[in-house]
């Protein structure tokens, strides 16, 4: 249905303009020709039922970037970056083919070791050795137990190597990106020659390679790119507000009448005429109160710190006193506010709105504590305690000029937030698409795996902020135990979907993905 509608877009879209001749035809806009190829791929995913193809309904979201003025900005951006990263990249792989080369010849063949450790080459690491491990077997008071047991030798390599040129890139590029790259420097230290069992520390000079590659590959690559696409973003941005075509000056001189009408100064409080308010209006509005409430503050932000885990029930009471006198302080102080101010004025002003928001949660909580009795609940209901620490930001200048700053780039981060949501969309669906069939092992498990969108979404989100996202990749590269070769319309039995797909290094699909 919606890709029916689509199509019909496009059909009107085209009658209307024109498809290709005229100026303003459909095809003549890049974000035209861009919704065209994604309608013209999602067609294609419907005839042909392939999970190659369709994987590429995923695509499907980015026609919403075009919706929106500042999400083309950051999308346009990426998309210009490509041809200026590809320049850096033509400049970077020289280094890349200089460090994947000389890691074979340092390291290649060399990361196999027997699970035996008293096997010193290939040849010895034959037979059984009875191995042990000790376990907990109470849990208090602690006790632990040695457990032995005879295993097969296993002479294997680790997830990571320099066999060939292409695992020698793949490493370096998970030592480029930190992850758990001092773990393959480690191997590369303890190399010991080909067929012979590692042995620690035995070639130390090869540390000199990993850290010569982390300066090289991470401080300098990564940043050079990082750099392209920053420059490509302000270029794109000048571009569409125009300021690209002025001078150093003019840009400056734009930016200063930005800064003049988007400021906002700060009313001075004025005296009321009436005498009582004036009195009250002269002793809230001085320096010495304001020192006074901001001693409260600090002195309610450490009290709220004392509290921890079963701690005596008279230091609980007195905890809960303290914080008492300083929600009636707070209270007090809103009100003379209010008084001399009157409701409206104050109300006007953003800071006491905050100000009477945190007090009004804070006799909100006090008072539910009272009437509730669950122990979660009341905890919960403490916590809340916390946000008082937020009336800090209105006593010191710096921390307002903080606030104000990131509320005010909030607009831009939604931008890229956004196009990042878009990008884990897509990712997402196809990694159900072509990972999800996948056998489970050690680190793609039950909780981190591709078998779901939600599941996906989580792995991805690990993978992005680089929690030990290689154990995922190797995972998906492997031949797990009980996997078979075949695609995962064909794992079906007894009406249930059996996922034994294996994973293979050879194919690179997984490691492309990732």
């Amino acid at each position: 249905v919606w890709l029916c509608m689509f199509i019909a877009e496009a059909f009107v879209k085209s009658v209307a303009w024109g498809f290709v001749r005229n100026r303003t035809a459909y095809l003549r806009d890049g974000w035209d020709v861009m919704d065209f190829l994604i309608v013209l791929l999602s067609a294609l995913t419907v005839s042909f039922d392939v999970p190659a193809v369709r994987a590429l309904r995923a695509i499907r979201p980015l026609r919403i970037l075009g919706r929106f003025s500042n999400t083309r900005i950051v999308f346009a951006a990426l998309i210009t970056s490509v041809q200026a990263s590809f320049s850096v990249m033509l400049v970077t792989s020289v280094f890349w083919v200089i460090f994947g080369v000389l890691g074979v010849q340092l390291m290649g063949g060399q990361f196999f070791s027997c699970n035996d450790p008293t096997a010193s080459n290939r040849s010895e690491c034959v037979g059984t050795f009875t191995d042990s491990t000790v376990e907990q077997t109470i849990l208090y008071p602690y006790t632990y137990s040695e457990l032995t047991f005879d295993q097969p030798r296993q002479w294997r390599n680790p997830p990571y190597s320099f066999d060939t040129f292409g695992y020698a890139i793949l490493s370096l590029f998970q030592i480029a990106l930190k992850a758990n790259w001092v773990e393959i420097m480690y191997h590369g230290v303890d190399v010991n020659g080909v067929g012979q069992q590692p042995v620690e520390d035995s070639s130390r000079t090869n540390a000199l390679y990993f850290i010569a590659w982390v300066i090289v590959g991470n401080f300098f690559s990564l940043n050079i790119f990082l750099a392209a696409i920053i420059n490509a973003y302000d270029e794109m941005r000048m571009r569409y507000d125009g300021s690209l075509f002025l001078s150093r000056s003019q840009q400056q001189w734009q930016a200063l009448q930005k800064i003049v009408i988007y400021s906002r100064p700060e009313p001075k409080p004025v005296p009321p005429r009436n005498p009582a308010r004036r009195v009250v209006h002269r002793a809230v509005f001085n320096s010495y109160f304001d020192a006074f409430i901001a001693l409260c503050i600090f002195a309610n932000v450490t009290l709220m710190c004392m509290e921890y885990y079963n701690q005596p029930v008279d230091l609980e009471e007195s905890i809960t006193l303290g914080n008492l006198v300083f929600l009636w302080i707070f209270t007090v102080e809103a009100a003379l506010k209010m008084f001399a101010q009157g409701a409206l004025l104050y109300i006007r002003d953003g800071w006491n709105r905050f100000d009477l928001g945190l007090v009004a949660l804070g006799w909100l909580t006090t008072l539910l504590e009272s009437s509730v009795s669950g122990l979660r609940v009341l905890r919960l209901l403490r916590g809340l305690r916390v946000v008082r620490i937020l009336r800090a930001v209105r006593v010191v200048r710096s921390l307002r000029q903080l606030i104000r700053t990131l509320v005010s780039v909030l607009p831009k981060v939604w931008n890229v937030a956004l196009v990042l949501f878009t990008f884990f969309y897509i990712f997402a669906v196809l990694g159900v698409a072509v990972l999800g069939s996948l056998q489970l092992g050690p680190d793609l498990n039950d909780r981190a795996n591709f078998q779901t969108f939600g599941n996906a979404l989580a792995s991805l989100f690990r993978t992005a902020t680089e929690d030990d996202w290689p154990f995922l990749m190797h995972d998906a590269m492997a031949r797990q135990p009980g996997c078979v070769d075949r695609w995962p319309e064909d794992c079906y039995a007894a009406g249930r979907e059996i996922l034994t797909e294996c994973g293979s290094r050879g194919t690179g699909t997984s490691s492309l993905f990732f």
